[in-house]
């Protein structure tokens, strides 16, 4: 890439980045991010067709290229879905940490920020592609399903549920633990994904006598 090019992507996203943690995209204009950028109009629209283009542009990137590190990491030798599960929410959080603000506003109902898409079609992508190289993880299928058509069903099940439990932690002010997000994401997932025993039977006897005295479900903190 021409390195002034390159310079001016680098300046882009500082801006748009900067100028959405401090105020609704909606309220950006191309001047805002042109006069934070050091650049002109003419240049910005080489680049994107407005703000709000290029902050989807700017995010959608950061996910790609998560995407990337992602399967690396899960391709080593000995990963189980349960590594997959640790390794994805560990990264979501920090993503969605470092840019608390945009995600706050962006997965609102009343924003016009196709963000809750944006993550839905990355986690289900990824997921996908994952279990589409590892069907032996895979619960055993009826009869006439493939395992692409499965992998696909439950890459986009998970996907829905972790952009959800996303949207709930940032609820939290200064986004507090990361429990929230973890916790509803790990314990709303199938034991097959994170490796977790399923819950004793309700007619097990030891197990009611742990809840009433306050035990908690095995986590993937144990």
């Amino acid at each position: 890439m021409d390195p002034r090019r390159e310079r001016t992507q680098v300046a882009l996203r500082e801006a748009i980045l900067t100028l959405a943690t401090e105020r609704d995209i909606s309220s950006i204009t191309v001047s805002d991010v042109t006069r934070a950028a050091g650049i002109n109009r003419a240049t910005f629209y080489t680049h994107a067709e407005s703000p709000h283009a290029l902050l989807v542009a700017v995010l959608h990137a950061e996910l790609a290229a998560s995407k990337a590190t992602f399967a690396v990491a899960t391709e080593r030798a000995g990963v189980t879905p349960r590594d997959v599960v640790l390794t994805t929410l560990d990264w979501i959080a920090d993503h969605v940490e470092a840019h608390a603000a945009i995600y706050r506003s962006g997965l609102s109902r009343s924003s016009g920020l196709p963000l809750w898409p944006l993550l839905t079609e990355h986690f289900e992508d990824t997921l996908a592609d994952y279990l589409g190289h590892h069907p032996e993880f895979l619960p055993a299928s009826p009869a006439g399903l493939s395992p692409a058509l499965l992998a696909t069903g439950y890459a986009a099940y998970s996907a829905h549920g972790i952009v959800g439990a996303i949207a709930a932690w940032l609820t939290v002010p200064d986004l507090g633990s990361r429990a929230l997000f973890t916790e509803v994401t790990v314990n709303s997932l199938a034991a097959w994904w994170t490796g977790v025993a399923t819950p004793p039977s309700a007619e097990d006897p030891a197990a009611n006598e742990a809840r009433r005295s306050g035990g908690n479900p095995r986590s993937l903190a144990d």
